[in-house]
């Protein structure tokens, strides 16, 4: 028996009329774009299930799946206090708090600064 190494392309090629080869491209371009916007890896499977065909000798019935895995970009994260009634809160309910009050700015005279001397140099003993 003679093998083929191009059976598994040709049959891609074939697979729902080439539709699978197409999408197929479409994700590892997905793939590549998510790659580069995460920096990290994906994954893509492509599975192929062949039944015989009872009754009819040489003759299969082919199906396929895709699946990708693809990247995200990491989640940020908030904090949250609970307070007495179990709920989550932005500010800790523990914490206290404190009549902050808006100062106004006052405009102030730009003042210099004489030069001071420059320190003497020691001597090395």
């Amino acid at each position: 028996m003679e093998t083929n190494p191009h059976a598994f392309t040709q049959m891609l090629a074939k697979m729902r009329r080439g539709q699978s080869a197409e999408e197929l491209s479409e994700t590892l371009l997905e793939a590549q774009d998510a790659c580069k916007e995460t920096g990290k890896q994906a994954v893509i499977t492509y599975k192929v299930k062949i039944k015989p065909e009872k009754g009819m000798p040489g003759m299969f019935m082919l199906t396929d799946e895709i699946k990708s895995q693809l990247p995200q970009m990491d989640r940020g994260a908030s904090v949250m206090f609970e307070d007495t009634n179990l709920q989550l809160q932005l500010e800790d309910p523990r914490q206290q708090k404190f009549d902050l009050k808006r100062v106004e700015d006052e405009k102030q005279e730009a003042r210099t600064v004489a030069e001071e001397e420059k320190p003497t140099q020691l001597k090395k003993v």
